[in-house]
């Protein structure tokens, strides 16, 4: 578990602070509380949970503590329930200006993409004025991974559109460096059963593997193939994404194959637009 502390101080722009008097410069006849505005993107690891520190600041320092009402706005908040946890009031202390509360995030099946959180503070004390009542927090899973994820064999499919162009997945990765994998069975199934040709060598490829988990295929040589007795030879270039967030790692790679002897591509140059590259969808 980790906590985030939040220290930006929040004042209206033509405020500031003097920290031998018990208010702040400017405000004797206001007693004003808001947001902290400095709003959090809590990051939440796979699994775990994340502890983020919320802040109001009032204009004035009394003698009483002064409690407020915390609420999720549920209309503006795409969490669901199950992944936050919000403490009910808020209590900015005696001889204070400064109230805290600590929101928990919690990887209940979060899902890759952020998620909001909205929250609104309230007063029965009409004395009080509420500047900024409402903020907007973002939750955002992160899946760390290490290397080691990708190796092992990838069931999926691999080609383009529908029907026989995609085919199911041959890929096996391993061999893992710091920042490497080798990857062996990219089109195999498209360019022999689809396409017609043998391959005759090669068939194994290096694939760089990002800190945030993007994958890149630098331009190389991929396989040679035999077609009639002619014999062909295709590099291949491409993009991945690869994904540990959800019940099992996934990696989606986009990559196209081209003739080395003139350098047209499949499937661009073969089938159009619409088809501007292959892709594998892997589950592991």
């Amino acid at each position: 578990m980790k906590r985030i502390t939040f220290f930006t101080l929040l004042l209206l722009s033509v405020f500031g602070f003097d920290s031998c008097k018990d208010h702040i410069a400017g405000t004797e006849f206001i007693n004003y509380a808001a947001f902290d505005t400095n709003v959090p993107t809590i990051i939440v690891n796979k699994g775990t949970s994340t502890d983020a520190d919320i802040s109001v600041y009032a204009s004035q320092i009394t003698g009483a503590e002064r409690t407020f009402d915390v609420a999720v706005v549920a209309a503006n908040t795409t969490a669901n329930t199950a992944s936050y946890n919000v403490p009910a009031t808020l209590t900015i202390p005696a001889n204070s200006n400064k109230g805290t509360i600590t929101v928990k995030a919690i990887d209940n099946n979060l899902g890759e993409a952020p998620v909001t959180l909205k929250l609104q503070i309230s007063s029965s004390d009409k004395d009080i004025i509420i500047g900024t009542d409402v903020i907007t927090l973002k939750i955002q899973k992160f899946c760390p991974f290490v290397i080691n994820d990708f190796v092992g064999s990838w069931p999926g499919t691999d080609g383009f559109g529908t029907g026989s162009h995609r085919r199911v997945s041959q890929v096996v990765i391993g061999t893992p460096t710091a920042t490497t994998v080798k990857v062996t069975g990219l089109n195999f199934g498209w360019i022999s059963a689809k396409w017609g040709e043998t391959i005759t060598a090669g068939g194994t490829i290096t694939m760089t593997v990002n800190p945030n988990g993007t994958t890149d295929i630098p331009d190389q040589y991929c396989f040679t193939t035999d077609y009639g007795g002619d014999s062909f030879v295709y590099w291949i270039t491409g993009t991945g994404v690869f994904s540990n967030c959800g019940a099992k790692p996934t990696l989606t790679i986009n990559y196209v194959v081209y003739y080395l002897s003139d350098g047209s591509k499949l499937p661009l140059d073969y089938y159009g637009a619409a088809y501007p590259t292959f892709v594998a969808i892997l589950a592991k």
